[in-house]
């Protein structure tokens, strides 16, 4: 059989092994151009595959119908400064966003949308209305994955919205102080998001990223169910119902609560990150997990600008061996991007690139199947 990279990452999503592990890599816009960067861009377009799809699915402002108002406000030498302003019928949200001016995917947010009591209660009183669906959205789907990406559809998760958009401080304490706020913004856009997926009943790989605002030290184990778990585990069962999969996206210490997140219907979770990070050795979490969910990772790509091709090779052959056996494993780093966005000079962007080229070529060596 000839294996494309779409049918070698279902394989893997399905305990099943391909010619090879595939690899999970996609360039950043800002390298298309850069000439150091076009033999990686190479290398990635013949033995790299991922995840794709149309924009996220919760349209306007996270589900709300709004009109988006952008505008430079200032700059400096270093960074720019945005200003975004989603209208609303109920008001305005603005953000400010700080971005490098050399890595251009870099952002810092000065402002966020949820900056005060009053801005959280006045997304709370936002309707939610059922979005529509395309009569060829399925077509869209495969006309941009084709044979190499696996169809996917991208959901802003509720929970995870709302902690990357509050200032930490205030986000974890209203989740005590305004418990009952929280659960109204929840259950509005859950029931937005269950009647999308009951309507599309597609079945596609459903992604998301939010558990790692979700875990210690941010909440405990009772807190998580109250905010996260009840809700999850409905519409992960419609989508699994629909004959999807949930994947997630979750950095640091995982490891302790893969069998509860399973439960909660998760197939699929990356990217598995080793100490110091996280706490995963692949090894226990194949043997703790089976079949029950697959993995990504667990390469700590943060480390891409100072690590040796020794260590490079030695990560990878090792999650190779004790991850991919029998499938359900995609090698990747701790992004889907390798760290190629994360970078203050051009050359630790240099490094980087060649790190990510190795990794590439690893994964190569050490990743067949037969």
């Amino acid at each position: 059989m000839t294996f494309t990279g779409r049918k070698r990452l279902e394989y893997a999503l399905a305990f099943k092994e391909a010619d090879r592990v595939p690899i999970e890599l996609w360039i950043p816009k800002n390298l298309k151009d850069y000439p150091k960067a076009q033999k990686l861009i190479e290398m990635a377009d013949e033995y790299c595959d991922g995840f794709r799809g149309p924009a996220v699915i919760n349209p306007g402002f996270f589900g709300v119908p709004a009109e988006l108002k952008t505008k430079e406000i200032a700059n400096d030498t270093t960074y720019t400064y945005t200003e975004n302003v989603y209208q609303t019928d109920h008001g305005d949200f603005t953000q400010v966003v700080q971005r490098d001016r050399l890595n251009v995917q870099y952002c810092h947010y000065k402002k966020q949308y949820f900056n005060n009591l009053k801005d959280i209660k006045m997304f709370a009183s936002c309707d939610f209305p059922q979005i529509p669906i395309q009569s060829d959205y399925n077509e869209q789907l495969e006309n941009i994955c084709g044979e190499r990406y696996v169809p996917t559809i991208a959901v802003v998760h509720p929970f995870g919205m709302l902690a990357r958009n509050t200032p930490p401080e205030k986000f974890y304490m209203w989740l005590i102080t305004e418990t009952e706020l929280i659960h109204k913004i929840l259950a509005k856009m859950y029931t937005q998001i269950n009647r999308f997926i009951e309507q599309l009943a597609l079945p596609a790989v459903y992604y998301f990223c939010a558990l790692e605002m979700a875990i210690e030290p941010w909440i405990s184990r009772e807190m998580f169910d109250e905010f996260i778990y009840q809700y999850d585990v409905v519409m992960n069962k419609k989508i699994h119902k629909a004959g999807g999969l949930i994947r997630h996206h979750a950095h640091g210490p995982v490891f302790k609560h893969l069998e509860h997140w399973a439960d909660m219907g998760i197939d699929s979770l990356e990217p598995m990150e080793m100490t110091p990070l996280g706490d995963t050795v692949l090894k226990e979490a194949k043997a703790l997990m089976g079949k029950r969910m697959s993995f990504g990772g667990n390469i700590p790509s943060q480390r891409f600008v100072d690590i040796s091709k020794e260590e490079i090779e030695r990560m990878v052959a090792d999650a190779i061996e004790t991850c991919a056996k029998g499938g359900g494993f995609i090698l990747k780093g701790a992004s889907s991007v390798c760290g190629l966005n994360s970078f203050k000079t051009l050359e630790q962007l240099d490094r980087i690139i060649e790190s990510t080229e190795y990794f590439i070529k690893c994964g190569l060596k050490y990743g067949k199947y037969h």
